[in-house]
């Protein structure tokens, strides 16, 4: 088990796989042995986006896992269907699961449908201890990005937000840019450009993350604006533009 989880470490995903499944189901193996094989397996799958590989290990070797580990896998699985667009599926496979992490996954897979509001709903159910301190202190600011906007429902939005998960940002903050553009002011346009704009910015784009924060450092949204000037300040910093900076955190502090 130490050398499939070493070639994992080292990269060669093939190899670690091929150990994992024959220790796996090595019906000798120590059943902490059968165990940690499995979990790192499916780990491994999950990881790779191979989720229906993954879905079929952890159905065949449940009987291996601790219940707490086994309701991690699935929640690990069931996320993976739902960023690969099979939201249904990901909500079936969670149906029976009442834990305050499955409600807080389930409340992210609304967020991938574009359903705002039982996104907010699930996630006040879930509350700040669901996950880590990391994850909560993310939802919490997901539920202030999305709390203005009007519409309940906005599928375009929860687009963005699956491709943003996949790890396919440039996709996602094209996305966000473009819902942005459908919003009013006073209806969440500019918080959703600052997200934007952050995530622009993170892909080494300055032009569109100049581009956007600026479009979002409007007084019409005092607080929006002064996140976006600060977020301005630290991208003209970046790239040397200091007296950029100064007149961007300057505008900040005098508004």
């Amino acid at each position: 088990l130490d050398a499939a989880r070493a070639y994992v470490t080292a990269g060669d995903r093939t190899a670690a796989r091929r150990m994992l499944t024959r220790i796996a189901a090595d019906g000798s193996a120590a059943p902490a042995v059968a165990a940690g094989a499995t979990g790192t397996l499916i780990d491994l799958l999950v990881s790779e986006g191979k989720v229906e590989e993954a879905s079929a290990q952890l159905e065949q070797y449940k009987g291996t896992l601790a219940v707490d580990e086994y309701l991690r896998l699935r929640r690990a699985v069931a996320a993976r269907w739902a960023q690969s667009g099979e939201i249904p599926r990901a909500e079936q496979l969670l149906a029976a699961d009442s834990s305050v992490e499955a409600i807080a996954l389930l409340g992210r897979f609304r967020l991938y449908a574009g359903d705002l509001k039982g996104t907010s709903e699930l996630w006040r159910e879930a509350g700040p201890f669901a996950g880590t301190r990391e994850e909560s202190t993310e939802r919490s600011a997901l539920l202030a990005l999305i709390q203005p906007i009007g519409p309940d429902t906005v599928v375009k939005l929860g687009e963005a937000f699956r491709a943003l998960d996949q790890g396919d940002s440039a996709t996602a903050a094209k996305g966000f840019e473009q819902v942005a553009g459908t919003l009013p002011a006073d209806g969440g346009q500019h918080d959703v450009q600052l997200f934007a704009g952050r995530i622009y910015a993170s892909l080494d784009r300055p032009a569109d993350a100049e581009r956007m924060l600026k479009a979002a450092s409007t007084k019409d949204t005092p607080s929006t604006a002064a996140a976006a000037l600060l977020e301005l300040g630290r991208l003209f910093l970046a790239h040397e533009r200091r007296e950029d900076a100064r007149l961007a955190l300057e505008q900040m502090i005098l508004d």
